[in-house]
């Protein structure tokens, strides 16, 4: 037998166990998840739309947020397979970071999966945070204002009655 009848052999054989036939069937079983995006960055706090092409055959599919190449949470753990999923991060679950990722798994089959970009997440400064006011601090605040405003008028009409009392005493020292 000569080398060339050797390799078509060889190739033969390869394609009946089906060692190449995974390849394949891992590209036909990739879902493409077009949102979140690389270098994307997101709040704590935020409201996100996750995005990815359905497949066809499943009506539900996983969810879970990946940091780096560690799973760190699930986001939904049954989710429709309607390829768009709003996700609310928590930030008392999930921490500020960078190189996050999505994973989306077929419900049924976890070997028909897809990743997002990588993403970060960040923490929402104080400083631009909103603040929150209970009313009975909001007139506490304004109890404490009205008061030191009394006092500084106060204060000022006491002086301006000082002024105007030293005023006349020069008067009738002029007059005499």
């Amino acid at each position: 037998m000569n080398s060339k009848n050797k390799y078509i052999l060889i190739l033969g054989i390869f394609l009946i166990l089906g060692i190449l036939t995974p390849n394949i069937k891992a590209q036909e079983k990739t879902i493409l998840v077009s949102s979140p995006k690389n270098d994307q960055k997101f709040y704590l706090g935020d409201i996100i739309i996750i995005k990815w092409t359905p497949p066809e055959r499943f009506k539900h599919v996983i969810i879970i947020l990946i940091l780096g190449f560690k799973k760190i949470g699930s986001i939904d753990m049954f989710v429709n397979n309607s390829g768009t999923f709003e996700w609310f991060i928590d930030p008392e679950d999930f921490n500020d970071g960078e190189e996050y990722r999505i994973k989306i798994s077929c419900f049924g089959d976890l070997n028909y999966y897809g990743y997002s970009g990588t993403f970060s997440l960040i923490e929402r400064s104080t400083l631009l945070t909103p603040i929150k006011i209970d009313i009975s601090l909001l007139s506490i605040v304004v109890i404490i204002i009205v008061v030191i405003m009394g006092v500084i008028m106060n204060d000022f009409k006491g002086k301006k009655r000082i002024i105007k009392y030293i005023n006349k005493k020069k008067n009738k020292k002029k007059n005499v």
